[in-house]
């Protein structure tokens, strides 16, 4: 990753999953710009991230509305999806919207390297 700061967009309609997350990319943020949001729609206009991490639960939108619209607004960069579904549940929705994938039940441990992962991606 170049010492040119990146941005981060974690979107995620629990509050309290947000805190986890921003415990777990603790390491990063000397190099990141950490953006959350609870909505999907919220903001994402006004926003240029360099990553997007997503849940794909939200109120009146689930599974692969919630890529579609994600998809709408950061149609190239790089994508993953927090979910307590298994991969295997999703291999469709993973391969036609070139989206990564992480386990909510190990975002402590994996979301770092995750993350990193994503923003190697990068192109900005």
């Amino acid at each position: 990753m170049s010492s040119e700061r990146k941005t981060v967009l974690v979107l995620d309609d629990d509050p309290a999953l947000l805190m986890i997350v921003k415990y777990a990319l603790a390491d990063l943020l000397g190099q990141i710009s950490f953006h959350t949001c609870t909505r999907i729609h919220e903001g994402l206009r006004d926003l240029n991230p360099d990553v997007v991490v997503s849940d794909i639960h939200f109120p009146r939108i689930y599974g692969e509305e919630t890529v579609r619209v994600l998809r709408t607004f950061f149609p190239k960069i790089p994508m993953g999806i927090m979910s307590g579904v298994t991969p295997l549940q999703l291999p469709d929705l993973i391969a036609t919207y070139r989206i990564e994938f992480i386990s909510k039940d190990n975002l402590l441990g994996e979301l770092g390297p995750f993350v990193s992962s994503l923003l190697a991606q990068s192109t900005t």
